[in-house]
């Protein structure tokens, strides 16, 4: 009889402190990159996120995944090892969520396009170029890379705001989950 799957990755969720861990770098191409790249794929596809980055999942390395086909329908996914932006152009204000911050949606503001410089699993140079949605993600990944969530792009009373209703929403998943964890909210 084969194994059972493992359990799906747990994302991290507000306090953690992993998640205000500036990234370190990335492993070497080779097996443990690679099993890091398919363990943040995995949480993205199970939680139903439109991207995700490695510290969500525990490890603080700079290491983002984007499902880019469910972002802008037009490309496959983008595997990003050790991104940074590059460029950016304009501005866009819109409502973003964040698996690390169940139930929290909040505008803020972002570049209207953005590029990346990355490497993929193989340690191939990578440039990722993105407007609109695909663009907000990117950042939004790349700041979790940074140690920066969500609330931080808020004005100090949203902050405080989101973040006691973030306490009270994860005490009341935590009272209703069988192993005390809370479940998670929406992505990006």
């Amino acid at each position: 009889m084969p194994d059972p799957a493992p359990p799906p990755p747990r994302v991290r969720t507000w306090p953690d402190p992993v998640l205000r861990v500036p990234a370190g770098p990335p492993p070497p191409p080779g097996p443990e990159l690679h099993r890091l790249l398919d363990t943040v794929w995995r949480a993205c596809r199970v939680h139903g996120g439109a991207g995700l980055a490695a510290p969500q999942v525990g490890v603080p390395v700079r290491v983002a995944v984007v499902d880019a086909a469910a972002v802008d329908g037009g490309r496959g996914p983008i595997e990003l090892v050790d991104p940074r932006i590059v460029r950016t152009w304009g501005r866009q204000r819109r409502p973003e969520g964040c698996l690390s911050l169940p139930g929290l949606e909040a505008a803020v503001t972002r570049p209207r396009r953005v590029e990346v410089h990355a490497r993929d699993r193989h340690g191939r140079p990578v440039v990722v170029r993105g407007e609109g949605l695909l663009a907000r993600v990117l950042c939004h990944e790349l700041d979790h890379l940074d140690g920066v969530l969500l609330l931080d792009r808020l004005p100090r009373w949203r902050r405080r705001l989101a973040r006691w209703r973030l306490r009270r929403a994860l005490a009341a998943a935590a009272a209703h989950s069988p192993r005390g964890r809370p479940a998670l909210g929406s992505s990006v």
